[in-house]
């Protein structure tokens, strides 16, 4: 992974108010396992939208 690629992951996630790092570590582990059609769902966007939609269900 690039530098440039990282500190865009970074601010994305900044932009939305996510820790970064919880987000790189959930899908640095994820990832791995996923089909190049899952990879959307793992976007800085995406994966808030999943954590939101998680604690309302909770």
């Amino acid at each position: 992974m690039t530098d440039t690629i990282l500190y865009t992951i970074i601010e994305s996630c900044r932009a939305r108010s996510l820790d970064p790092w919880k987000n790189l570590r959930d899908v640095l582990t994820r990832l791995p396992t996923m089909t190049n059609r899952q990879v959307k769902d793992i976007t800085p966007k995406a994966w808030a939208e999943a954590r939101r939609l998680k604690q309302r269900a909770a």
